[in-house]
C-alpha cells in the first residue's frame, strides 16, 4: 500500500506517493534525472539537476501532514530515522511542531 510522503530538498518541497520513504526520495530523483529531457518543468527547474548532479542535494522526507520526520539523505548516504543534524540543515521547512515532536534538538 502506497503513503503519501513530502519530500523536501531545502528548495522547495515535492508530494511524492510511494511504498516506503526510500522510495519516495528515489522517485523525486528520478524525476529530476528525467527534467533534463522536458523542455520546462513548472515543477523541478534546471538548478534541481544540476544539484543533483553534482552531488550536492540532500533530502528529508517527513509523512504527508508533515507532521514526522521520517528519513533523508544527506552526502548521498541515506538515513532512516533522519539524523538531528539532517533535520537541522531543513529546519526552515519543517513544521516547529514537527521539530518538537521529533525531540530534535535545533
Amino acid at each position: 500500500m502506497t503513503e503519501m510522503f513530502i519530500v523536501g530538498t531545502g528548495v522547495r518541497i515535492f508530494r511524492i506517493e510511494a511504498l516506503s520513504p526510500a522510495i519516495a526520495i528515489a522517485s523525486l530523483k528520478h524525476a529530476i534525472h528525467m527534467r533534463r529531457f522536458q523542455h520546462t518543468n513548472p515543477e523541478i527547474g534546471m538548478s534541481l539537476v544540476e544539484a543533483l548532479d553534482g552531488g550536492q542535494l540532500d533530502f528529508v522526507v517527513m509523512d504527508g501532514q508533515r507532521t514526522r520526520i521520517l528519513a533523508g539523505e544527506l552526502d548521498g548516504v541515506y538515513q532512516e530515522p533522519a539524523s538531528a543534524f539532517l533535520a537541522t540543515k531543513f529546519q526552515h521547512i519543517i513544521p516547529l511542531a514537527t521539530r518538537l515532536a521529533s525531540q530534535l534538538t535545533f
